[in-house]
């Protein structure tokens, strides 16, 4: 059983670190932003070897799951109340390390006043938890902590996300090159995406895969360039491939934490779920079972369809948190002729469990 105490005199330390900066970093410029970043990755690598102790000492049935597929928790928008519905112990990948990668990119490769933009917000998001949930939820970094080390991690998410790409097509291709030359347009992709791919592969919301390839491509354009303008400059095969790699490495990550931490995800973002789901049940995936979807899959349909925003957190805790509804759920779990659980059975079970409890 893993022991929480540590982390949360670790908690502690990372707020004192976090508020020397409070009254300050809404002015703070890119190399502020980079010096706030040098700190917290000398902070966490202080704490290196406590960080890779806990993380090699998870067992499957200590129920530690870690939020994937987004930042940050964001309170402002209930993430907090939301993340509380999974029991046992709940992690952040840090905001700031994750984001950190950023920051070793030029001016023409990043939007810096974006990316401060958003930092900014996880910053702040991070005060609010470390203050007044530190209790529920822990920020450490799940990834690297040096750079060096970070860069092999990335190198070889990529690697993997690239075998994860050549599956997508029809054709069988022997390399990533092959598979980019034979696919320069999107007509290309069109033609030799599997077709029950071509549904799954969205990069903005799931109602996307009513599109074109080239209309979800241009929609995910309009977003991304916000934050990496060279985006633009891409050829139509590059924009696509690159969008692909993105959510292929997202979730080659999440069956990575799933697989050697022995984590599982908690989900909340529609189209991270997409790139899971597609990864789950493809033939890569010979480890998790239908027991281990669910314990991803309801929560991730309870917060889809309750809105949490009109709830105090401590009731929301205490009625339907720590893994109290999910469990009701999964253990009243109904199949459908696929044996595969029924999304309208598990609607009915939360609204009626919501019912009797008569929350206000």
């Amino acid at each position: 059983m893993i022991e929480t105490k540590p982390l949360k005199k670790i908690m502690k330390e990372y707020l004192s670190v976090l508020e020397k900066y409070e009254d300050k970093i809404d002015c703070f410029e890119q190399n502020d932003i980079k010096r706030l970043i040098g700190d917290i990755r000398l902070f966490w690598y202080r704490q290196k070897h406590y960080i890779c102790y806990f993380l090699s000492n998870i067992d499957k049935e200590d129920n530690v799951t870690y939020l994937s597929g987004a930042v940050r928790l964001d309170i402002r928008n209930s993430g907090h109340k939301e993340y509380i519905i999974v029991k046992g112990c709940r992690l952040i990948n840090d905001p700031l390390v994750k984001l950190s990668t950023f920051y070793r990119g030029t001016d023409s490769e990043i939007n810096f006043e974006a990316a401060n933009r958003y930092l900014k917000d996880c910053f702040f998001d991070m005060l609010v938890l470390l203050r007044e949930y530190s209790e529920d939820f822990f920020l450490i970094p799940l990834e690297s902590i040096t750079i060096t080390e970070s860069a092999e991690y990335y190198k070889a998410l990529n690697d993997d996300a690239n075998q994860m790409l050549l599956l997508l097509f029809s054709k069988p291709y022997a390399s990533i090159e092959e598979m980019k030359n034979d696919n320069s347009s999107y007509e290309d992709l069109e033609r030799h995406l599997h077709s029950w791919i071509k549904e799954r592969i969205v990069f903005d919301t799931i109602e996307d895969n009513k599109l074109s390839i080239e209309e979800r491509c241009k929609k995910a354009l309009v977003i991304g360039k916000k934050y990496i303008p060279f985006m633009e400059t891409m050829s139509e095969s590059e924009l696509f491939f690159n969008l692909v790699n993105q959510h292929c490495m997202g979730a080659i990550a999440t069956f990575d934490c799933m697989k050697n931490l022995r984590i599982m995800p908690y989900i909340r973002n529609d189209i991270a779920f997409q790139y899971f789901d597609l990864l789950f049940h493809s033939s890569i995936n010979d480890e998790f079972d239908i027991y281990d979807y669910l314990k991803v899959f309801v929560p991730y349909i309870v917060q889809k369809i309750l809105d949490f925003s009109k709830w105090d957190y401590e009731e929301v805790k205490q009625k339907i948190g720590e893994g109290i509804l999910v469990d009701y759920i999964i253990d009243n779990i109904v199949f459908g002729t696929d044996d595969y659980p029924s999304v309208s059975d598990i609607v009915e079970k939360v609204h009626d469990y919501i019912k009797k409890l008569n929350m206000s």
